[in-house]
């Protein structure tokens, strides 16, 4: 209720980067933010010995792997808990916000959004 009074009220002056082209973009740039949430949230984001490495060199694999995992778990134990798919509901909705208005500097591996 209060975003709405807000939106009424100032946000709809507010300057948006939603286009049809995020739209388009949406499905890899949720993939490449959950991947870099993965790898900061197992700190595999660090430089070591010296290199940089990008969090979606070991974001990606990770995603694959906790997937397939996810997936394996939930065939044999039958329909995950309502507060499991409500938590995948927020990360999800999270990235797609973030991604229908991402700019040039809105990537999904700025660490801002981890």
């Amino acid at each position: 209720m209060l975003w709405i009074i807000w939106y009424l009220g100032w946000g709809h002056t507010a300057h948006t980067f939603v286009s049809l082209s995020n739209a388009t973009n949406l499905p890899s740039y949720v993939l490449d933010g959950v991947s870099t949430s993965l790898a900061s949230w197992l700190g595999l984001n660090m430089m070591v010995a010296g290199v940089d490495s990008s969090p979606l060199e070991w974001g990606r694999p990770v995603l694959v792997l906790a997937t397939a995992i996810v997936a394996v778990r939930w065939y044999r134990l039958g329909r995950p808990t309502n507060r499991t798919l409500g938590a995948l509901a927020v990360v999800l909705g999270f990235w797609c916000v973030t991604g229908l208005n991402a700019s040039v500097v809105g990537l999904p591996t700025a660490t801002r959004y981890v």
